[in-house]
């Protein structure tokens, strides 16, 4: 039996559209799946900002802050002192600076492998003009700036893991390029290049 309308109430009566559907439940349909799009654009929004505000504090091992630093500075480097290391000028005239490059560690004077290894630096960048892009602590231990290293386009820093002169340090985080620093390792060790050999240093 149909209902029947409460006592002096008319009943609700919807125009009904050639699907068979109330326009009623077509407007509020219409206008639920446009306010289920803002919201997903607006959450959207707000995870990649929220990403982009913390990853580069605590892209490092076990949440060690690894914080970007803009600041790219131009030098000539007048000597390579090892794989990993060397000294620029900023300007004629000015004393030199020393440069540990990030992400990287190779051998020791005293470790096989230390000439092949500051070779290798030395093709890259002796008597060029580079850029020097910091990130994480400005300095180490010893007083020498922690830095990427550029040779025009060329990460000099992940070309030397690359080539297989030396693992993909983390001693200070992760950093920005750290994807491209594991994939580097992993190439020169599957590839047996530079010290990945069964004589290197670091296999």
């Amino acid at each position: 039996m149909p209902a029947r309308p409460l006592p002096g109430k008319a009943p609700l009566i919807y125009p009904l559209d050639m699907a068979g559907r109330s326009k009623g439940i077509k407007k509020t349909s219409r206008l639920f799946n446009r306010t289920s799009a803002y919201i997903l654009v607006l959450t959207f929004s707000a995870g990649a900002l929220l990403y982009r505000t913390v990853s580069p504090y605590f892209d490092g091992p076990k949440g060690v802050p690894v914080r970007y630093d803009a600041d790219t500075k131009t030098a000539r480097v007048t000597r390579v002192i090892d794989g990993d290391t060397l000294e620029v000028r900023y300007a004629k005239g000015e004393p030199g600076q020393r440069i540990r490059l990030l992400r990287i560690d190779t051998p020791e004077r005293s470790e096989p492998g230390y000439e092949a290894a500051t070779a290798a630096l030395a093709r890259l960048v002796k008597g060029k003009t580079v850029s020097l892009e910091g990130e994480g602590p400005k300095k180490d231990k010893y007083g020498r700036w922690l830095s990427y290293v550029f040779a025009q386009d060329v990460n000099v820093n992940l070309r030397m893991v690359e080539d297989g002169w030396s693992r993909f340090e983390t001693r200070y985080g992760r950093g920005r390029y750290a994807s491209q620093f594991h994939r580097a390792e992993q190439r020169a060790r599957v590839e047996r290049r530079g010290l990945w050999t069964p004589k290197g240093w670091n296999r």
